[in-house]
């Protein structure tokens, strides 16, 4: 679904990723690890349009979205997360969704006021949608709550929930697990691991905390000072010698 050739940034003179190659499966979780500074978070801003490569392409489902704003390529289906959570917080989780949510055909001023039955239909359908996941991850009761009132790992949980209110085919994930407990862990392990099986969602995460990439990865990438050093699946890829080096020590 998502291929990317030769793709090179330099900040400043520095190249944060050089000559990058990656082909992701539909469907597969696909993990991109390394150390810090070996240029991952800069990959995801190039591929979701947060900043332009100074060579190379990038193509989704073979059109090529080399360069292009942030807001057109997350219509073409793509989404992402952050490391630093990024909510609403004044507004309550159930309304965090709903703004996540995709714009539908009866939504917008004109709409709203002459096909009114189909609006609130379609009202109705975001609720029920936004219901239904936040059951998948026991944040229900949290729902009229202000977002400022979730813990940090809730947080982090509503972040991912407002990327797949909006539909992707291509998920995104910024150490989706990073300072979290077991539990929380396990129930985001859970929730990934069924959108891309159950969904058939692609999915392309940075995380660092290894036991949980080897658990969920159907294959993993490694970085390290912007190139890749080395890709295969998890058993390979902690048996290798320059990850070890690089990385895993």
């Amino acid at each position: 679904m998502l291929q990317i050739r030769e793709l090179s940034k330099s900040f400043d003179g520095i190249e944060a990723v050089k000559e990058f190659d990656l082909d992701l499966a539909p469907g597969k979780i696909t993990a991109l690890i390394g150390p810090n500074g070996a240029g991952k978070t800069t990959l995801f801003n190039l591929v979701t349009g947060f900043v332009s490569p100074t060579r190379g392409r990038i193509l989704w489902k073979e059109q090529n979205t080399t360069g292009m704003p942030s807001h057109v390529i997350a219509r073409l289906g793509i989404s992402r997360t952050f490391q630093e959570v990024k909510l609403f917080r004044s507004l309550t989780v159930a309304e965090n969704l709903l703004m996540a949510k995709r714009k539908g055909t009866y939504e917008g001023l004109w709409a709203a006021l002459v096909r009114r039955a189909a609006f609130k239909n379609q009202a109705r359908q975001h609720r029920r949608d936004c219901e239904k996941s936040l059951q998948a991850v026991m944040l229900s009761d949290k729902a009229d709550l202000p977002a400022s009132a979730l813990s940090y790992g809730q947080g982090k949980l509503l972040e991912i929930l407002k990327a797949v209110a909006t539909d992707p085919q291509l998920l995104l994930l910024d150490e989706p697990v990073a300072g979290l407990n077991p539990i929380m862990i396990n129930t985001i392990r859970t929730f990934v691991t069924d959108l891309a099986k159950r969904n058939g969602i692609t999915v392309l995460l940075i995380e660092h905390n290894i036991p949980f990439v080897l658990e969920i990865a159907d294959w993993v990438v490694v970085m390290d000072h912007g190139i890749k050093i080395a890709e295969g699946i998890p058993e390979d890829i902690k048996k290798n010698s320059k990850v070890v080096k690089a990385y895993l020590g």
